[in-house]
């Protein structure tokens, strides 16, 4: 008779943006001896962005923001489930990805004795992290500046932000129908904050119809039809997607970051880390609504190495458009130099990194897989 196999159910909990979402998944590739299990904001549209390739079960996750009053009860409740969860899989550990939908799970590991590992990709933690500092047993950081947000006992390991292999590709022009002998620019917003930097790039753009390159710009879906129109008014080369998918592939952002001779995007940590580690040019306009500005320090180590420029929304008018346009675009001598700064400074093996110090912290949480053969009748 065969036993079953010992499970080494690891839950990775939280979300909501793929920020958060895609380098937990490339450290939970990294870890083969490990089966994980994906808890994830009920309204955040998360169990498309991991598409079939791990399990995953949605729970709603209270934010502390809407509705005061009520959160404790909101949070009890949703504990209560991820309790139930974390029974029903046998887990072994909860792995919190950083956002408010980490809290339950983290917070349901520590009530039933399990180990609690963190995720920071930021330079300046969020919220729900500093919250379950306390309790972890382990924190995986993105950034050298953000060791400095924690207290000296804190059992932290900088690693990098992991990053996925689906977006190490070379470059196909043809698979979005653009010129491979043309420089061409990548433009992208995130789940949060496109709305402005579209406008303001198009502004820019238009005002530069004498400079020879082309456009690949995710405007999300609500801006598609919009930006798609700005372009055909002006006359540029563009290809207009709402967004594109994570998987190897002719039209997914790792054929996209391929073709992109310099990239215009927001600071979320993941966009910094990946422009990094695959050598790209990178002009980064932080998304400025956050209370605590952590994407413009997410920022601040390549900007000060020379391998990307940080500009503030406000100052990323029609001139400033035009000026990055042409130092850092249509000039080949200018993007070789950045390029060649990221790629010094990008982390290729971040997720091995920080798989590595999750085993390690969790160490004897995590058994290794047994098939028991019973002889005899």
């Amino acid at each position: 008779m065969i036993a079953p196999l010992r499970r080494n159910v690891v839950v990775f909990a939280g979300g909501g943006t793929g920020g958060h979402l895609y380098p937990a998944i490339a450290v939970a590739r990294a870890m083969p001896s490990v089966q994980p299990l994906f808890l994830v904001p009920s309204d955040r549209g998360d169990e498309e962005r991991l598409d079939g390739e791990f399990r995953s079960v949605a729970i709603e996750s209270p934010r502390i923001d809407r509705g005061r009053v009520l959160y404790p009860a909101r949070l009890a409740r949703a504990v209560w489930r991820a309790r139930s969860v974390l029974r029903d899989e046998e887990a072994k550990a909860v792995v919190g990805l950083g956002s408010y939908s980490s809290v339950p799970a983290c917070l349901a590991a520590r009530s039933l004795g399990l180990p609690v590992y963190l995720m920071a990709f930021d330079a300046v933690p969020g919220r729900a992290t500093r919250l379950l500092t306390p309790i972890a047993k382990g924190i995986g950081l993105g950034s050298e500046l953000a060791r400095a947000r924690f207290p000296l006992n804190a059992p932290c390991r900088v690693t990098g932000t992991p990053l996925r292999e689906e977006l190490r590709q070379e470059p196909d022009a043809a698979a979005f129908g653009l010129n491979p002998e043309t420089p061409t620019l990548l433009v992208f917003g995130g789940s949060q904050g496109a709305r402005d930097l579209n406008r303001r790039v198009i502004s820019g753009i238009a005002a530069s119809s004498e400079l020879d390159f082309q456009v690949l710009h995710i405007s999300g879906a609500e801006e598609q039809q919009l930006v798609s129109d700005a372009y055909e008014t002006m006359g540029r080369r563009a290809v207009v997607k709402p967004f594109l998918g994570t998987a190897t592939g002719p039209a997914s952002m790792g054929a996209a970051y391929a073709l992109a001779d310099l990239v215009v995007c927001r600071g979320g940590a993941s966009s910094v880390a990946e422009c990094l580690a695959l050598g790209k040019p990178a002009v980064f306009v932080p998304y400025p609504w956050h209370r605590d500005g952590h994407q413009a320090r997410n920022a601040q180590a390549a900007a000060r190495s020379g391998a990307a420029v940080v500009v503030e929304q406000d100052d990323l008018d029609v001139a400033c458009v035009r000026g990055i346009l042409q130092r850092y675009l249509v000039q080949p001598s200018e993007r070789q130099r950045m390029a060649d700064l990221a790629a010094a400074m990008g982390r290729p093996a971040a997720a091995r990194s920080m798989a590595a110090h999750l085993i390690e912290t969790l160490g004897d949480a995590l058994a290794e897989p047994q098939v028991t053969v019973e002889l005899g009748g």
